[in-house]
């Protein structure tokens, strides 16, 4: 019995330790005032900051939710949109996923790629577009573009190309104490 308490303790004292803590994200994303009611919201802001450690604001510019129409109808949204501010030119685009069906997940992601090179091949000087944050964009710009798809923690082993440093239920949680910060006047609210 003194050696299961013994265990117990140090595994008490360890737990921390291993768990991911969304502290950083929470501070980072505390100021930004987006609407955390969708769901997929948190991942896309959380992917927007880890790409924005390897995509530097010196030289990139990354806009969230760029929405793409076609006379006036909108065919579809791109989740990230990285551009490279010497050339202009649209270095990535990420498609975020953060689904419990990690493959469904995939399968819609790669759909959505599929529909905008689609739109983009067929109908490129009618595509408008219009970003929920960040600038303007033109066909031209997407033409050497690299497409990822993105998922939380885990979801590189089937098929994603980027994970997010969190799980699931870590990017639930996050969203929860954003929207709770938000309700409480001390987050920035959209």
């Amino acid at each position: 019995m003194k050696h299961f308490s013994f265990v117990l303790i140090i595994l008490a004292l360890a737990g921390p330790a291993f768990a991911t803590s969304t502290q950083p994200a929470f501070d980072a994303l505390k100021t930004k005032a987006v609407d955390y009611g969708p769901t997929g919201q948190i991942c896309e802001q959380v992917a927007r900051l880890e790409l924005g450690e390897k995509y530097l604001p010196t030289q990139y510019d990354i806009a969230v939710g760029v929405e793409y129409a076609v006379a006036g109808r909108t065919i579809g949204e791109l989740d990230i949109v990285i551009v490279d501010k010497r050339s202009n030119a649209v270095e990535l685009v990420g498609e975020v996923k953060c689904w419990k069906s990690v493959s469904g997940g995939l399968a819609k992601a790669r759909k959505q790629r599929a529909r905008f090179l689609r739109t983009l091949s067929s109908q490129p000087d009618q595509i408008a577009f219009k970003a929920k944050e960040g600038g303007a964009f033109s066909s031209e710009q997407f033409q050497r573009s690299t497409f990822i798809a993105i998922a939380q923690n885990g979801s590189k082993t089937q098929g994603f190309d980027m994970e997010l440093t969190y799980t699931l239920r870590e990017l639930m949680d996050l969203r929860g104490q954003l929207l709770d910060c938000q309700s409480q006047g001390k987050c920035a609210i959209p």
